[in-house]
């Protein structure tokens, strides 16, 4: 898993205004936290995809977090 959070200084860097949502198979709560000390605007697990995908990325464009 560190590997895809370590890719957010390359995204930030060709584009700093962009608002990282993080689609994850794991629902673990220590990668939760790990996203939001990375700076991502929001982490879904895919178990609960969707709807909540949506409102993520919508919370995100807004400039606010979900996670």
């Amino acid at each position: 898993m560190r590997f895809q959070f370590d890719l957010r200084g390359e995204i930030t860097a060709k584009a700093p205004e962009s608002a990282i949502v993080i689609l994850s198979t794991h629902a673990d709560e220590r990668l939760i936290e790990e996203a939001k000390t990375i700076g991502a605007r929001a982490y879904v697990a895919k178990t609960k995809a969707g709807e909540a995908l949506v409102k993520a990325i919508e919370s995100a464009i807004a400039g606010g977090a979900l996670f």
